[in-house]
């Protein structure tokens, strides 16, 4: 267990120095949300995605990790209003793989409470 959340707190200096480089770059800030929530660091998590989705708000597989987090800190429904989200664009960009993964964890959401 150590030596995974010490690959994550070194994936995160690696991201964070990535966007001293180039801070435009969508999909870095996506990928540091994604690692801070598995470190549980949701609220820092949180306002990484909000700069993804600033710099692709069209982006379906942006919005699917942003409900991850959501669902972590508890937001059921904000997860699923991104999930929704992210199926429309999905759909729409004929992201077809995306789109299955996002309607299994919609179906898994109304299965459970």
């Amino acid at each position: 267990m150590f030596a995974r959340q010490e690959d994550l707190t070194n994936a995160i200096v690696h991201f964070e120095q990535s966007l001293e480089i180039n801070p435009f770059r969508a999909r870095t800030y996506s990928a540091l949300a994604l690692t801070q929530t598995q470190l549980g660091q949701l609220e820092a998590a949180m306002e990484n995605h909000a700069e993804a989705l600033h710099w692709a708000p069209n982006d379906p597989s942006i919005l699917f990790q942003r409900s991850l987090t959501q669902l972590e800190q508890g937001n059921r429904q904000e997860a699923i209003d991104s999930l929704l989200r992210a199926r429309d664009l999905a759909k729409e960009q004929e992201q077809l793989e995306l789109l299955e993964i996002i309607e299994q964890q919609l179906r898994f959401l109304e299965r459970s409470p």
